[in-house]
């Protein structure tokens, strides 16, 4: 609020309004910038990798040659997810993000998930055990597609982060208070310095795990998903024992959805 005092308090409220209207500005078109980039760099990276694809089919080519389109169709399909992972958090922070909420069974999710998830541990000699503690139904009220996204994240950077062999364990808990998925793993841990830092983006912890491929997106589009389902996402990690991401979501008990 600006003061009609003539003097120096309402110049000084007038220069802060007017600073935070060219940083609010500002913090708007990179917003948008972010998500025009992701959206029109799309197609260009998707015409490369078609390119390469159909090169690729040609049986006459020397090894080098097949092996330099490998890369960029390996290349191409790294940056692609990258753009996708941006455009996400963008539509986010425009308020553009359209999930369909509606009762959705954690138990379904879960098995979902674990399912592909499986495969991906087995093939890298990990031991992926799930535990629903006779639970038949958990419902939750969200986006089916996001909150299997949310799972993938925390499972996929299990997988990625544990050394063979190694364990990762799922577990799903439900009370009258809210709903929880734990996501624990037998891998190389967060050091107390990253810890605060893991739901940031782009932000790549110590050497240990910024070894590893990752555009240092994905868990903040967790975060995101959580948040935006009114969820709590917490983690809890020993450097060199393993980490354990666990959210918990509320259930209204009033609401329509579980009558």
């Amino acid at each position: 609020p600006v003061p009609p005092t003539q003097d120096e308090v309402q110049r000084l409220s007038e220069t802060c309004n007017e600073m935070l209207a060219r940083l609010e500005t500002a913090v708007d078109e990179v917003k948008r910038f972010t998500a025009d980039a992701s959206h029109e760099l799309r197609s260009p990276l998707s015409f490369i990798r078609t390119v390469a694809e159909l090169a690729l089919r040609k049986a006459q080519m020397d090894a080098d040659t097949r092996r330099a389109f490998e890369e960029i169709v390996e290349e191409a399909g790294k940056t692609g997810r990258l753009l996708e992972d941006m455009l996400i958090l963008a539509r986010a922070d425009s308020g553009v993000a359209s999930p369909v909420f509606e009762a959705v069974d954690m138990v379904e999710v879960v098995r979902t998930v674990t399912r592909k998830a499986g495969l991906v541990a087995e093939e890298k000699g990990l031991r992926l055990s799930v535990h629903f503690d006779a639970i038949e139904r958990a419902l939750v009220r969200g986006d089916y597609a996001w909150l299997q996204r949310l799972l993938w994240i925390l499972l996929d950077n299990a997988v990625k982060y544990t050394a063979t062999p190694g364990d990762i364990e799922v577990k799903l808990g439900a009370t009258s208070a809210g709903v929880t998925v734990a996501v624990r793993d037998s891998g190389i841990g967060i050091s107390s310095a990253d810890l605060p830092h893991v739901f940031t983006r782009f932000y790549r912890a110590d050497h240990s795990r910024s070894r590893f491929e990752g555009s240092g997106l994905g868990l903040a589009i967790a975060a995101w998903i959580a948040t935006f389902h009114s969820a709590h996402l917490r983690v809890e990690s020993t450097e060199g024992v393993g980490s354990t991401f666990e959210v918990v979501f509320p259930v209204p008990a009033a609401d329509p959805l579980y009558s």
